[in-house]
């Protein structure tokens, strides 16, 4: 019955993306372009109109949105149905259904990752109120400091539907993944029209890992003991070494292999740096609505629009031409919102093609026409005028990240065991005539890009080892999707045999990946399989279970929970799911995006001094902060001897809501502010 109530939202959304899809492809030239371009335009304008004036809830939206769906389909589908809207929509049905097979498996959102801090960020934007929002992590100051336009989105669809956080949180993520597949399946199909091909690189993106995943299993052989003690540790290990090699997985050797080509780092060399590379399909697994996977989506969606204006027919529309102009030119400040780390990489792409068609339109009869530049103009100035309320905040508050040379560059060996394929597939459309008009512009720019990586990176606030990870990780994955599809296409459509098949076996080693992915799905935990609103895994005990449930429906105030450590912790998760905000989130975390700060500290030390008993005068702290809700979780009460004291202390101001007991002595429950 469950399963059922899941599944409705998601077709509900599925049959108005197929209304937004058979509205805008023909006037950008592709059902998958129509569908991507779509959804950003319409989450940007509501973006911008909500700095202005918050909507509320929208809650019941959806039916206005469906009918308008259904009437467009129904009065175009004779016209849809020979254009191949159907085979686009099966496309993205099957983009769907693969998502959600992850999330129906995996469906939980625990202190891993980034989970729990993109549910936050999802549920900041709840509420609906004019933005920048409440900072649900730490009152009374505004959520302006983060890169959150994709959140905001499924934030979107959440208010729409009435769904709760948890259940936006997967059934966001399984449409957004959708999304960059149906767009890779659209560029491979203007070279190939064989299927055979055009599945391989698709599969290759969707589950493929990196070139690593070929050595993950001649690195590091479990022993039969350390298989009896967990083949989870073994499954996950080859899955995150395949994007992890270089710095990680590297020390895990103990074949001879590995001690040849892959030695262990030297306990305390300074030259050491760990270098991840997260895949699109490494996403899959990871399960973070986080802002890499916006960054795929308007990698593939540029992509997408050069390809079309790239190969465009002689009797293209012009209006079409514009528009796919002007949608290729948002995409540029729109990842400044979705994921900022990316942003000069997408401006490098969007500009360096300008440039690139500009210098082949003296050669060509395929100019950027004198009417071209004017659109183009006004979509970057628009784009930024979007953008502008969002901009003028997180300009204000975003800690300094400035550009550094690369002291240290990445070991040899395990640079090209990583790079490999991408390396091959560069190569290749480098040296190879046929593919060069549609490859090698795509090959300059991401090679270059790759080679800049090894000279260049931003400067956080992280050190030693750890001083390139970030770059490596945000810049290294978005320049291996893009290579992979935009320099995979081309070579495999090629006419000799020879070029195909080097392509193909180079795409094809990544998905040596797949068999990983296999034994993982062999892990699936069977008490939370299903449960996509992704509570389960905190609601197993019937008391915990009941305050979840009672938090969700309470009228909306700030949430008191304890932080336990400084992050990756429970504390917060009540507030999470319930898309409230609470005193404070993980102490780490709002250092990272907000600076050090005395505020963060000594509020840190109040919150762990309330549940120890050693805050003075708690009644006057909790009236400061307006607290609403006090948890008092199985965690907290650990400490009877506090609560016997709150009990008291608190009763004046606070109702006490029991929810079960550990023992006669150690009560669960809730204190709600009275009246």
């Amino acid at each position: 019955m469950m399963d059922a109530y899941y599944g409705v939202p998601l077709l509900l959304i599925w049959l108005q993306l197929a209304g937004i899809a058979a509205f805008t492809g023909p006037k950008v030239g592709s059902w998958a372009l129509g569908r991507s371009c779509g959804v950003l335009l319409l989450v940007m304008t509501a973006f911008l109109v909500e700095h202005h004036v918050g909507l509320g809830s929208l809650k019941g939206l959806w039916v206005v949105g469906a009918i308008l769906s259904s009437y467009y389909l129904w009065r175009k589908w004779p016209e849809l149905k020979g254009k191949g809207f159907i085979n686009s929509e099966a496309i993205f049905g099957v983009a769907l259904a693969y998502g959600l097979l992850w999330k129906f498996c995996f469906p939980s959102i625990y202190p891993s990752a980034e989970r729990v801090t993109d549910l936050y960020f999802i549920g900041t934007y709840f509420p609906g109120t004019t933005l920048p929002p409440l900072d649900h992590w730490f009152p009374p100051h505004k959520f302006d400091f983060y890169y959150a336009l994709q959140h905001y989105g499924a934030a979107l669809v959440g208010r729409m539907f009435g769904i709760s956080p948890g259940l936006t949180y997967n059934l966001c993520f399984v449409m957004l993944m959708a999304l960059p597949l149906t767009l890779a399946w659209d560029i491979v199909g203007r070279f190939l029209k064989v299927r055979g091909p055009k599945i391989l690189l698709v599969a290759a993106l969707a589950l493929g890992g990196t070139g690593a995943s070929d050595f993950t299993h001649l690195i590091y052989s479990p022993s039969p003991s350390t298989m009896m003690q967990g083949k989870g540790d073994v499954y996950n290990g080859r899955m995150w070494g395949s994007a992890r090699l270089i710095g990680q997985y590297n020390n895990l050797g103990n074949i001879e292999f590995a001690r040849m080509f892959f030695p262990k780092d030297r306990p305390g060399d300074p030259t050491v740096r760990e270098l991840p590379l997260e895949t699109f399909g490494y996403m899959y697994f990871v399960g973070d609505y986080h802002p890499p996977i916006g960054g795929f989506f308007l990698l593939l969606l540029a992509i997408g629009l050069i390809m079309r204006l790239e190969m465009r027919p002689a009797d293209a529309k012009p209006a079409v031409t514009l528009a796919q102009k002007a949608f290729l030119i948002l995409t540029v400040p729109a990842a400044i919102a979705t994921n900022t780390w990316v942003y000069p990489l997408q401006t490098a792409l969007v500009v360096s093609w300008l440039g690139w068609r500009y210098w082949r339109s003296r050669k060509e009869n395929h100019p950027l026409t004198v009417s071209s530049w004017p659109v183009l103009i006004a979509s970057g100035f628009a784009g930024f005028v979007f953008l502008y309320p969002f901009l003028a905040g997180i300009g204000t508050h975003g800690i300094s990240t400035p550009l550094k040379m690369v002291d240290y560059h990445s070991p040899l060996i395990p640079f090209i065991a990583l790079w490999w394929p991408l390396l091959v597939l560069l190569s290749l459309a480098l040296f190879v005539k046929d593919v060069r008009r549609h490859a090698l512009f795509f090959a300059l720019v991401f090679g270059l890009l790759l080679l800049l990586t090894e000279f260049v990176y931003i400067d956080d606030i992280t050190v030693g080892r750890y001083e390139r990870s970030n770059t490596a990780l945000k810049w290294g994955s978005w320049i291996w999707t893009g290579g992979l599809v935009a320099v995979g296409a081309p070579l495999l459509a090629d006419k000799r045999r020879w070029v195909r098949w080097i392509a193909g076996g180079a795409i094809a080693g990544t998905l040596v990946y797949a068999v990983d992915v296999f034994n993982f799905f062999t892990l699936v935990d069977q008490r939370f399989i299903g449960d996509v609103s992704a509570e389960g895994v905190y609601t197993q005990d019937i008391p915990v279970r009941d305050m979840f449930r009672y938090i969700k429906e309470a009228p909306y105030g700030i949430i008191l929970e304890n932080q336990y450590t400084d992050f990756y912790s429970d504390g917060g998760v009540y507030g999470a799911f319930s898309a409230k905000p609470i005193v404070m989130g993980w102490p780490k975390h709002l250092i990272t995006w907000r600076g050090r700060s005395d505020e963060i500290e000594l509020r840190k030390q109040q919150v762990r001094g309330f549940y120890t008993g050693e805050l003075p005068k708690p009644n006057d702290w909790l009236r400061d902060q307006n607290v609403r809700y006090i948890i008092w979780n199985p965690h907290d009460a650990e400490r009877p001897e506090v609560w016997l004291r709150y009990s008291e202390e608190l009763k004046r101001d606070y109702s006490w809501r029991e929810f079960g007991r550990l023992d006669s002595t150690r009560p669960v429950g809730i204190w709600t502010l009275r009246n």
